[in-house]
């Protein structure tokens, strides 16, 4: 692992660089790198950065005729392209890989809410976002292979509103809560929209004119009509989130010619947002409607029939759709919001949900994919996964915070991962560390989480916690040094002996400074340990809440003790939202150029600062800003920077970890390193030949009590979870499957040892057992 300090004498030779911020390096995306989940298998989008309210719209974006995934997420206005990929494996499932890449296709700047369709049938999507209270369209076309939107628009969408005095040209409406429905209801060839109304109670019906008007509706001009202000025939109760339908309904004023009559509204005010989705949900031929409410988990199916007039209204609704078709029950925290794409790509569109909010969910199973095994007229809704894409990344939960260390003692840096918190339920969101160890090599690495809870911290009651990690104890090994939401560090002590695995314990809750009180920077405390005055041991600088960083000298002898020396190092403050947070993470960027603070801050952007030759000494003086943001990322808001040199080429690379509670990797010097149907992966089976990254157990499918041979010497058989069922011990490559295992689909992983003897998991394959012989 790279130093953290420099000798005294090399500094002055730095600093004339280090004063005009020369030699700052750029950074490329290191997607590549593998990382093996819990399971054993590897990851298929590791380094995304995480899912929180993400929304997911289908469309071919690169015109390879495959079906690509455009996810937007609410929380950071997040822009996340997957390319869609199919095997050439028969019946192998398609997969969906992360193209960062592809992200400066897509207009800047979209807040709340974005949907991709072809609106103009050109063959092309189009982009539909928010803006304001009301809906802007982006025109795509295709350039150089990809989508493309050069033409901003310049205003919100307008309908034709007829209030009885004729046709008005006024803003289409859905609030920035909201999320549309937004299809070819009718069948005419062009879109319609149903949306909440401004008082969130009832729907707007939004007719596209159709292509049966030449060019109007489906081509250059787009024209829709408000066709209904209380679609459906149903309105939504001010308390919670019931719905009153046929003569409990009310409705108020409604355009000129609805087709049907209306009563009064009774001056509903209700709820802070609404989702909506149309399909066929029950097979009796006509539309209905799935209903998402901010303060609920559930969506309650809306099941649509034809009035006299043709015009659908609800005849009946149900709170645990799909329960009462048969299937599971929508669960989804808070807020559901539902979008039809056919996820598998088999021809039948299923069902993916995912929370609207960006609080109080659960961040690593929070989007629900309900499989359509049936039809299109007839649908069939399963659910396949709760954590559809999540279950493919690094994903803690809310807030990552990420910090190197070698806690296996083999000299390769491993991945320790913060999370503020976890969402188990209201009152319940406990802050957690998991480990990733570092099973590549000292020139290529790749990682494999070993656990979710290391440390076990909910026992201890520590809360929105960052880590760092160095000697403080002068024993030769790294303890961990934990900040909190209070803004107190805690101490837990390395004790094991040098060259060996880390055993941790807590030594010092409530660190204390050397004039014995308590540390304590105000509110979330984010640490990071480095030698800055050159002196061989280690400083400390805190980032916390208000968006400063705190300054302490070491002047234990021996073991540490950190004494204050500023409140407000290098006058540095840096920026934020609203001018009042900020949210300081700093970490120091140490090159052959000279060094540098480098600050994550709430916005997202990482701020890099001039370090002085001695930061102690000069700490009330300001320090030159170099960048405000490194590299013009947009990773995603809360950015926590580590920086560890991880390939052996004397440059620190970067793990940035963000409020979506997931990591994306750099690495120094290098162009981007992305994943997609044809990836550059680092070749760990030519790197480390005992990971088995390549291999498959046959015969497959395998009857219960059969023989099957595997490159191993001994397996873990799993269930799709990663739940350990049996040890599989085998003889020359040859396995036996238990006579009791049950007919369907299983995990198998190999077991061997590395060096230090401790258990290497490779990655798992799926295996079917067929019925018992």
């Amino acid at each position: 692992m790279r130093p953290r300090s420099l000798p005294v004498l090399l500094l002055a030779l730095a600093f004339s660089t280090l004063a005009a911020g020369q030699g700052l390096p750029e950074l490329g995306r290191w997607d590549t790198v593998v990382v093996f989940g819990e399971s054993g298998a590897p990851l298929d989008n590791p380094w995304v950065g995480g899912l929180t309210a993400p929304q997911f719209s289908a469309a071919d974006l690169d015109g390879d005729g495959v079906q690509d995934l455009f996810v937007f997420d609410r929380n950071g206005g997040r822009v996340l392209p997957f390319q869609g990929c199919i095997s050439d494996v028969p019946e192998a499932p398609l997969t969906y890989l992360y193209r960062p890449d592809w992200r400066t296709a897509f207009p800047e700047g979209m807040q709340n809410w974005a949907l991709l369709r072809d609106a103009n049938c050109d063959g092309v999507p189009d982009v539909f976002h928010n803006s304001q209270s009301g809906i802007r369209l982006w025109l795509g076309e295709m350039q150089d292979g990809l989508v493309a939107y050069p033409n901003a628009p310049t205003t919100n969408l307008f309908g034709n509103w007829n209030f009885g005095a004729g046709d008005q040209q006024l803003p289409l409406i859905c609030l920035n809560t909201d999320i549309p429905a937004l299809d070819d209801f009718d069948g005419d060839g062009d879109l319609d929209m149903v949306t909440w109304t401004e008082t969130s109670s009832t729907l707007y019906a939004y007719t596209g004119r159709g292509a049966t008007e030449g060019s109007v509706g489906c081509g250059d001009t787009l024209v829709w009509d408000v066709t209904n202000r209380c679609y459906g025939m149903l309105d939504e109760a001010s308390e919670d989130n019931g719905l009153f339908i046929g003569d409990a309904h009310t409705c108020g004023f409604n355009v000129e010619g609805p087709r049907w009559e209306s009563g009064e509204l009774t001056g509903i005010t209700r709820h802070a947002g609404g989702t909506a989705a149309l399909l066929e949900l029950d097979g009796d031929g006509h539309l209905d409607l799935l209903l998402g409410d901010v303060s609920y988990a559930n969506l309650i199916a809306c099941y649509m029939a034809d009035a006299v007039d043709g015009q659908d209204s609800t005849t009946a609704t149900n709170g645990s759709w799909p329960a009462d078709l048969g299937g599971e029950a929508v669960s989804v925290e808070r807020f559901p919001a539902a979008y039809p794409i056919d996820v598998n790509q088999d021809g039948v569109r299923d069902l993916l949900i995912a929370p609207n909010v960006t609080f109080e969910i659960d961040g690593r199973r929070g989007v629900h994919w309900y499989r359509n095994a049936g039809s299109e007229s007839q649908p069939e809704w399963v659910l396949e996964s709760r954590a559809f894409l999540q279950d493919r990344m690094i994903e803690v939960g809310r807030g990552a915070y990420p910090a190197f260390t070698d806690f296996d003692a083999d000299g390769l840096p491993d991945l320790v991962v913060a999370c503020k918190e976890r969402y188990y339920g209201p009152g319940n969101t406990p802050a957690m560390l998991a480990r990733f160890r570092n099973v590549g090599t000292a020139t290529a690495p790749a990682f494999e989480q070993l656990d979710t809870n290391w440390l076990s911290l909910p026992d201890f009651g520590v809360e929105s916690v960052a880590p760092a990690f160095g000697d403080l104890d002068g024993d030769g090994d790294d303890d961990l040094l934990l900040g909190d939401e209070l803004g107190n560090l805690h101490l837990w002590t390395n004790g094991a002996s040098p060259g060996n695995p880390a055993e941790y314990t807590l030594t010092g809750p409530a660190f204390p400074s050397a004039s014995g009180d308590p540390i304590d920077v105000g509110q979330f405390a984010t640490p990071c340990l480095f030698d800055l005055d050159g002196d061989g041991d280690l400083d400390l600088l805190v980032g916390e809440k208000n968006g400063v960083v705190n300054l302490f000298e070491n002047t234990g002898v021996g073991t540490a003790e950190f004494t204050l020396i500023s409140e407000s190092a290098g006058e540095i403050l840096v920026d934020n939202l609203l001018g009042i947070n900020g949210f300081s993470t700093p970490s120091v960027l140490d090159t052959d150029d000279g060094r540098w603070l480098v600050v994550g801050n709430e916005l997202g952007h990482l701020q890099v600062f001039d370090l002085p030759v001695n930061p102690v000494e000069d700490a009330g003086s300001e320090w030159a800003e170099v960048t405000d943001q490194w590299n013009g990322w947009e990773e995603g808001e809360f950015a926590a920077p580590a920086l560890e040199d991880l390939d052996g080429d004397g440059a620190q690379d970067l793990a940035l970890g963000i409020r979506d509670g997931g990591v994306t990797l750099w690495h120094a010097g290098a162009e981007d390193a992305v994943r997609g149907c044809s990836p550059i992966v680092d070749r760990l089976d030519e790197i480390r030949p005992d990971l088995l990254s390549n291999w498959n157990p046959a015969p497959n499918p395998v009857s219960a009590g059969g023989w099957f041979s595997a490159p191993a010497d001994a397996l873990w058989l799993m269930d799709l979870t990663g739940r350990h069922i049996a040890r599989l011990d085998g003889s020359q490559g040859r396995f036996r499957m238990p006579h009791g295992a049950a007919t369907g689909t299983y995990l198998l992983r190999p077991v061997t040892q590395t060096t230090t003897g401790a258990p290497l998991l490779g990655s798992a394959r799926r295996m079917v057992v067929k019925a018992d012989r």
